[in-house]
């Protein structure tokens, strides 16, 4: 399985600020050339595990007990029998260049940083969609992705999801004291699997053709309710 397969620069646009109106060249050619940089340096790597929900009031998984706390990871998970765990990383190489780039030509990383924010994404939906075709197998669907530090699920909850999935040894993924992910374009999140159809977001306005010329977005609203 291919987990980079593409770098959105309706994505990259987003992260960089752009609400609309006239496209810079440079800007769009800066973006091209940063996003190769980006695919070239990464080294993407993912893993997951599942555990069975034993109880939702309090909510509690086989292995972690009760770790998962807060009503919001509650209710993504209230008509779910089983979670899973997940993490991805773009690897070490992308962060040694983008820490080069902040020396050398802030203006280059930070559009090299937008690239590998979209990037870290595009693999954690790669991946997603793959755990989701082995559930679709057991007549089973998943949730959106929840990460640690969502809502009123705490940032601390990232150690435990690491430590269940050994990150460090599996992926090259650890934290540091304050909970920040090393190399820093990670993700964790955890997924619920459920016997009936889940809700999901409908598609993001960055994914759509229209984006960056789109009329509703320069007045600040969108075209779907």
């Amino acid at each position: 399985m291919e987990l980079l397969t593409n770098v959105n620069k309706n994505e990259v646009l987003k992260y960089l600020g752009y609400r609309g109106g006239e496209k810079d060249g440079n800007v769009m050619a800066k973006i091209d050339e940063m996003a190769k940089l980006v695919i070239d340096a990464a080294r993407p790597q993912a893993c997951h595990m599942v555990l069975k929900i034993i109880s939702h009031e309090p909510l509690e998984t086989e292995r972690l007990g009760g770790v998962f706390t807060g009503e919001d990871i509650k209710r993504h998970l209230k008509e779910c029998s089983e979670c899973v765990l997940m993490a991805a990383t773009l690897g070490s190489e992308t962060e040694k260049l983008l820490r080069r780039l902040s020396v050398t030509d802030m203006a280059d990383a930070v559009i090299f940083d937008a690239c590998a924010s979209s990037a870290i994404e595009n693999v954690c939906d790669n991946y997603t969609r793959e755990i989701e075709e082995e559930y679709r197998k057991k007549n089973m669907f998943l949730t959106e992705r929840f990460s640690p530090g969502y809502g009123d699920l705490p940032l601390e909850t990232q150690r435990f999801v690491t430590d269940a999935l050994q990150t460090e040894k599996r992926i090259g993924l650890c934290l540091n004291r304050s909970m920040m992910m090393q190399p820093s374009k990670s993700v964790t999140a955890i997924i619920g699997a459920s016997d009936v159809p889940q809700a999901k977001r409908k598609t993001p306005c960055e994914s759509c053709v229209k984006f960056e010329d789109c009329e509703f977005r320069k007045r600040g609203v969108v075209c779907y309710e």
